[in-house]
């Protein structure tokens, strides 16, 4: 949630226009886990826990044209 509301289009300004994707949760343990997020061109890799979130990994992905 902490990632969704600092980045959330409302607060940057960013377009309405589903900016913000959260792809997949994984819970490694009862209050830990990983979430990947994709945000425009870039898939981002955090973990979390009940005291912080890291970001671990950043990866660029192809973007597909609709023609």
């Amino acid at each position: 949630m902490f990632v969704i509301k600092k980045y959330s289009p409302i607060a940057t300004g960013f377009s309405n226009t589903n900016d913000i994707k959260i792809r997949d949760i994984k819970f490694i343990g009862k209050d830990k886990g990983l979430f990947t997020v994709e945000f425009y061109n870039k898939i981002i890799l955090f973990s979390f826990s009940p005291n912080s979130i890291e970001k671990i990994e950043e990866k660029e992905i192809e973007v597909k044209d609709n023609e």
